[in-house]
């Protein structure tokens, strides 16, 4: 991947982009396991599991998510975050 592990840190309860709140958070990553069929010339399986040092405080502002099932789409209209090489943006989901 060309990361230096050492640097990498995955923050929590960050609501809006930039802005830390009292429930934001940062952990340190320990490994990054990506896809076992992961190819970086193409787009298709570019995404990766982040296991942390120690475990994320679940609080309020903080809370797992359920993932829908395989070949499903959000309702029209709801908003979603797009991450991939490192960028981030916003991007209104469509079916």
């Amino acid at each position: 991947m060309g990361y230096n592990i050492g640097y990498l840190r995955f923050s929590t309860g960050l609501h809006t982009l930039g802005k830390v709140s009292i429930y934001s958070s940062r952990y340190r990553v320990k490994q990054i396991i990506k896809h076992q069929r992961y190819d970086a010339n193409k787009t298709t399986n570019d995404i990766a599991l982040l296991k942390l040092h120690q475990p994320v405080a679940m609080s309020s502002g903080v809370a797992t998510i359920t993932l829908p099932r395989a070949g499903t789409s959000p309702p029209p209209g709801w908003m979603c975050v797009v991450t991939g090489k490192m960028l981030h943006q916003l991007n209104k989901c469509a079916k």
